[in-house]
């Protein structure tokens, strides 16, 4: 495999992991309470930004 093909499969494994992690987190968010939604909604921002 060229660089660049490894370089390229290594970008589209990241973005379906980052994808993958969002979806994770988005489930989260949706059962739990009130109290922790506010915990986790600003763990998934500093998630957020840490995988962008």
């Amino acid at each position: 495999m060229s660089q660049h093909g490894a370089s390229q499969f290594q970008k589209v494994i990241q973005q379906q992991l980052e994808l993958s992690l969002k979806k994770k987190l988005e489930k989260i968010l949706t059962t739990a309470s009130s109290h922790e939604f506010e915990h986790n909604k600003k763990i998934t921002y500093w998630i957020s930004e840490a995988i962008s």
